[in-house]
């Protein structure tokens, strides 16, 4: 900034934005810190280390788990596919699928396959409004059509209910 440096400029603030500082210059961190910076990111940085910043600011805004970064109109999370990074409506997101260290996302139009367990996954989600039902298999619970006996139909997928998640299904219906 050519009159006004960068933290200068933040100490003018009386309520700040939450602020994630990038720099070449790690000799300003503990300023960055004393005016409150959610994060100092020293160049050059990853787009990992990026989001992890991002999704800082995201947990003081929400009470999202983390991994999951949100706007006003919808939820969103990055997944690593196909060596990129691609944005997923949580909306789009029928069910999740394992497939050995991967995982593939069943979306309204499209499938991703991202190298993660299944458990990471399930800790990115709502979990208001997922839940696992299977040890292969995670569903969106707004897209659940019926539940029949040891199956649930979303769209022409059926998916199987694992006999240790039988009880987790049942409070689900006795809530809606």
């Amino acid at each position: 900034m050519p009159k006004l440096k960068g933290f200068d400029f933040l100490r003018t603030l009386q309520n700040g934005p939450q602020i994630i500082v990038t720099t070449a210059h790690k000799e300003h961190a503990l300023t960055g810190y004393e005016l409150a910076v959610v994060d100092y990111l020293l160049k050059p940085f990853s787009f990992e280390r990026f989001l992890k910043a991002v999704h800082k600011v995201n947990q003081g805004k929400s009470t999202i788990q983390p991994g999951i970064s949100t706007n006003s109109e919808e939820n969103q999370v990055f997944l690593y596919s196909d060596k990129k990074y691609t944005q997923v409506n949580l909306k789009d997101i029928l069910f999740v699928e394992a497939a050995g260290n991967y995982c593939k996302l069943v979306l309204t139009e499209d499938q991703l396959l991202i190298r993660e367990k299944i458990s990471d996954v399930l800790d990115l989600l709502d979990a208001k409004r997922f839940f696992q039902v299977h040890k292969s298999f995670i569903v969106a619970q707004n897209k659940i059509e019926t539940i029949q006996g040891n199956r649930i139909q979303i769209r022409e997928h059926q998916i199987p209910i694992g006999k240790s998640y039988k009880n987790q299904i049942k409070e689900y219906l006795k809530l809606s």
